[in-house]
């Protein structure tokens, strides 16, 4: 596979955020979860857990913006058609996209793997602060709410697993922390699977 530079691979990850639309996102938020896309493409030395925010402005104000790949003014971020054309080219060669369009499926696990760590509650998890976590890290991690009926919230669940499933293709080590915690919060939150829906 044709080994993707970190310009490519920022380019790629707003790509993805975005789902292939031209959506603006603030440089700050692109550090964030391009860092974590890519983990330890873009750590400061020494500190893995954090991004070093120099390698993103190096990349999007002299590389990026010059090649008319992106846009970006007062700190917000957009792609170019161009910059569209160049990050499908690059998810052919992350094995992301088919032959000649941007998979819808695929881009919904990357998407998804952006909206699982970016939870409050899945960082507390990774971070050792299991006993804060609370019932709506639960909710907000299966995409669902206490109103959910019980067979809708156990599809939900099954379809997060599934998901997770999935993302040993693009990423094993984020899969295996996602599955670590999809497993906590159902043996912690299990009496949620029938709560609040009896009426029902």
């Amino acid at each position: 596979m044709k080994k993707i530079s970190k310009k490519d691979k920022i380019l790629y990850s707003i790509f993805i955020k975005g789902m292939g639309k031209k959506k603006v996102f603030l440089f700050e938020d692109i550090v964030v979860f391009v860092h974590k896309f890519f983990p330890g493409d873009f750590s400061l030395s020494g500190y893995p857990e954090y991004p070093d925010s120099d390698i993103f402005r190096r990349a999007i104000y002299f590389e990026l913006k010059p090649q008319g790949l992106l846009r970006i003014k007062n700190k917000q971020c957009v792609l170019t058609d161009l910059g569209i054309e160049r990050a499908t080219e690059i998810g052919k060669y992350l094995a992301i996209s088919d032959s000649s369009l941007v998979n819808p499926q695929r881009i919904n696990i990357n998407y998804e793997i952006q909206r699982m760590t970016s939870l409050k509650g899945f960082e507390l998890f990774i971070n050792g602060r299991k006993k804060e976590l609370i019932d709506q890290d639960f909710y907000d991690f299966f995409k669902v709410s206490v109103r959910t009926k019980p067979l809708e919230l156990s599809g939900n669940i099954t379809q997060i697993n599934s998901i997770i499933k999935k993302i040993e293709n693009v990423n094993k080590k984020i899969s295996l922390e996602l599955a670590k915690y999809s497993k906590y919060l159902e043996e912690n939150y299990l009496e949620l699977l029938g709560g609040g829906n009896n009426e029902n």
